[in-house]
């Protein structure tokens, strides 16, 4: 009898073992991705359950998209990317706009009404290399699961990292038989490719993040903000290319069917095209092309703004926006924001028209060559034989002293009237 119930009782353990073993990685999988764990081989901190399930993408279709209304649009490099704007446009315009990313000038633009209502804002994104340390995590260096994640592309990581559900569907826990066997079926790989995109995720996902879903047309992830304005909706598009991940972003409002128009004219339309400082030169030459009535207009505005986010540091591809547009009648609204841009950047003040600058630097080298010219006839003059000697050879000295400091005080006087322009 003792046999027996020794027999049973060592069979019950071993069972119970068996079953804490088997399924135990799948219960520390569950507290995971729903409280955070921690232990010697994982370690995940409470994160966004807006991480684990992926929404299904929305890009609505519209008939309006006719032939004839393709002509106020047209595909411009801006940045990194290529992009539709207005050209022409009856209803809307495009308006300038920049942040600064760290140390990085990122451009954008707000697309508004005649009357400055606005439909659509977008903006460059930050960029950066999709990098995603397997070492980080113990359990993902063990030689069975690290050959396993390091075996997967990039390109197809990418895409899981924004097609992939990590919550384990159709368990029902009141029935326990069916929930061991579904569990049963799911691999430990399958719980450590969950593991390890949800890693990436908490590392590369806004932590305000609403949604996120995979545009399978493009290959693109989208993922949707949390915003202060319920009437509004945020958006951010994630593209790899070559390792690298660009970003791009706007915001749009939910009730407007422009507005909705706008956004899937510009999924449709959105891709990657390197930028290089060069690339201005390709924007003025279509600008140059433009009649005059054109290029003093939003039209011309539009296509040198699309080269300046190219070159932000060339002072003279901007001076020469600000000379043409102020030929233009109603372009304050361009001519301001140029103005603010170039005295945060250049120290300059562009309301200035710059001939007159260029007349007081040249009036300004032109005394310092005297003045220079001055010192060094001092010197000659103090080094002579005849002025050792004194006499009257010590007032033609001095009266070299007179023009020198003469020619100085003019110097200093055409440099501070040149400083009061720039400031003013």
């Amino acid at each position: 009898m003792k046999f027996f119930i020794v027999f049973f009782l060592s069979l019950s353990l071993f069972v119970a073992l068996f079953f804490v073993i088997v399924f135990s990685p799948y219960f520390i999988y569950f507290q995971a991705i729903s409280k955070g764990f921690s232990s010697g081989l994982l370690s995940i901190t409470p994160i966004n359950q807006a991480f684990i399930l992926k929404g299904d993408f929305s890009n609505k279709k519209f008939r309006e998209f006719l032939p004839e209304n393709e002509k106020n649009w047209k595909v411009f490099h801006f940045s990194n990317f290529e992009i539709p704007l207005p050209v022409e446009n009856p209803v809307i315009q495009l308006y300038p706009r920049m942040e600064n990313l760290g140390k990085i000038e990122s451009f954008g633009g707000f697309l508004n009404n005649y009357k400055g209502a606005n439909y659509f804002s977008f903006i460059a994104g930050r960029n950066f290399s999709f990098d995603y340390p397997i070492d980080r995590q113990k359990v993902f260096t063990l030689p069975i699961f690290k050959n396993f994640l390091e075996a997967i592309p990039k390109e197809k990581m990418f895409e899981l990292v924004f097609n992939k559900d990590l919550d384990i569907k159709n368990l029902d826990v009141t029935k326990k038989i069916k929930l061991l066997r579904k569990l049963w079926d799911i691999s430990y790989q399958e719980l450590v490719i969950n593991l390890f995109i949800l890693q990436i995720r908490n590392d590369i996902f806004p932590k305000n993040t609403k949604s996120f879903s995979w545009y399978s047309d493009k290959g693109y992830g989208v993922i949707e903000l949390l915003g202060d304005n319920p009437g509004q909706y945020k958006e951010i598009i994630f593209m790899l290319v070559k390792g690298k991940i660009y970003s791009f972003e706007w915001q749009l409002s939910r009730e407007e069917l422009l507005s909705d128009n706008i956004r899937f004219r510009f999924l449709n339309t959105l891709k990657y095209k390197k930028s290089f400082p060069e690339a201005f030169i390709d924007a003025f030459n279509n600008y140059r092309e433009l009649p005059l009535a054109k290029k003093i207009s939003s039209t011309g505005f539009t296509i040198l703004y699309s080269g300046l986010t190219h070159d932000s540091n060339n002072q003279n591809y901007l001076m020469a926006m600000v000379r043409d547009l102020k030929k233009g009648q109603g372009n304050e609204k361009y001519l301001q924001w140029l103005y603010d841009f170039g005295l945060r950047k250049f120290k300059v003040d562009l309301k200035i028209d710059q001939s007159t600058i260029d007349a007081k630097r040249i009036e300004k080298e032109k005394a310092d060559k005297l003045e220079a010219e001055l010192r060094e006839a001092a010197k000659l003059k103090t080094r002579s034989p005849s002025s050792e000697n004194g006499s009257s050879e010590a007032t033609k000295e001095e009266k070299v002293q007179i023009f020198l400091k003469d020619a100085k005080e003019k110097g200093e006087e055409l440099e501070e009237n040149e400083k009061v322009l720039i400031e003013n």
